[in-house]
């Protein structure tokens, strides 16, 4: 096997697919190992790369999982996965359940609904707890173990409107804060706009009296800031000052983009996933 999950410590896989989002979280929470898995990356890709990570490491039950948007570079093999992986606790986009009914025009609009009403209906035949990132409360968490994993954003207040505009839809993103005690362990951005989340996620951390600073953070949108939109900027990545940086990305823009992300994130680790599983160790 490629990448053995580890025994005696916290971590987290980056699962290659290129330009596209998967991550298990592999929590040692004292009373056995707890996963979690954030997105399935890309049919595009060509080969399931999360079902053979899965597998070589004998991963048959996950505590949650969370799709962050409703994108391909996304959804990937989720529904694939959700019919053969037992799972506990589910965060879904909150199209896959208010879009019913619409008409669609975009084809690939289409095809990532369809996508994700085949994971809703895989979840519920397994009766997982399904929660919808445009219902849940403020800062809904979810607990494992010693763990804390929190929705910064959306929430049922948060301002989202219903669009047929796919390039809007990176603004529905989940973001995750991963934590442990006071310790910011992880912040998973998805493709979220930088101005969507950043509020609520400096009030969170200041209400919580968490300790300044995150371990692992997963760079939003791929590392890019494109299309008319803003998912990072330098004084953000100042004010949480990250130990860690993860970016998924391909080759063409591995070399558009890499000058930069050496010159905003320097003195940070820099993981550039594309085409090999990547094990980021979470201290804590």
């Amino acid at each position: 096997k490629e990448q053995g999950v580890r025994t005696d410590m916290s971590c987290i896989y980056a699962i290659p697919f290129g330009q596209a989002d998967c991550f298990v979280v592999a929590l040692d929470t004292g009373n056995g190992r707890r996963y979690v898995l954030i997105d399935g990356g890309t049919r595009k890709h060509g080969r399931n790369e999360l079902r053979l990570f899965l597998e070589d490491n004998n991963i048959s039950s996950i505590s949650l999982l969370a799709v962050t948007h409703m994108h391909q570079d996304h959804i990937g093999y989720i529904p694939e996965m959700t019919g053969r992986l037992h799972t506990e606790t589910a965060l879904l986009p909150f199209r896959a359940k208010l879009m019913r009914g619409m008409m669609i025009d975009n084809s690939e609009m289409r095809e990532d609904y369809f996508d994700l009403l085949r994971i809703a209906m895989n979840l519920e035949n397994q009766h997982t707890k399904i929660y919808y990132n445009n219902s849940i409360q403020k800062y809904q968490s979810f607990v494992i173990g010693d763990y804390m994993l929190t929705v910064i954003y959306p929430n049922r207040d948060s301002a989202l409107t219903l669009t047929k505009d796919s390039s809007l839809i990176n603004g529905d993103s989940s973001v995750m804060l991963l934590t442990k005690g006071k310790r910011q362990l992880a912040l998973f951005c998805g493709d979220c706009f930088e101005e969507n989340f950043s509020g609520l996620y400096f009030q969170y951390v200041e209400d919580n009296c968490l300790e300044k600073g995150v371990e692992v953070l997963k760079l939003s949108h791929h590392g890019r800031n494109d299309k008319g939109h803003i998912y990072y900027t330098e004084d953000f990545l100042k004010k949480i000052s990250p130990r860690k940086a993860v970016i998924t990305s391909d080759t063409g823009n591995i070399k558009k983009y890499s000058a930069e992300w050496k010159r905003i994130l320097t003195g940070t680790d820099t993981y550039v996933i594309e085409d090999k599983i990547m094990e980021i160790v979470i201290e804590e």
